[in-house]
């Protein structure tokens, strides 16, 4: 991983930042989406496929107002992925 982080403004106080790819596979990823704000970095955890045309596409997000009570999602994060957030 780079030591260089890149921004870009957003509004006064909030910035979006380069997402971070935590774990890559040939036809999958998990990636960080961070964001920098007055208190704090706060981000959200995505995995994704690479799609036919090759770019990479979000997984069907899930609808957590509509999922049943004994439902969840769980992606897991090895090592290196923990580091990287670090």
């Amino acid at each position: 991983m780079s030591d260089e982080i890149s921004t870009h403004y957003v509004k006064r106080g909030f910035a979006v930042v380069d997402d971070i790819v935590l774990t890559m596979t040939k036809t999958t990823r998990t990636v960080f989406h961070p964001a920098m704000h007055s208190r704090g970095v706060r981000g959200s955890i995505v995995r994704q496929k690479i799609g036919a045309d090759g770019t990479w596409k979000d997984v069907s997000e899930v609808d957590f107002r509509t999922l049943p009570p004994d439902c969840g999602v769980s992606i897991e994060l090895n090592t290196e992925a923990i580091e990287k957030l670090s």
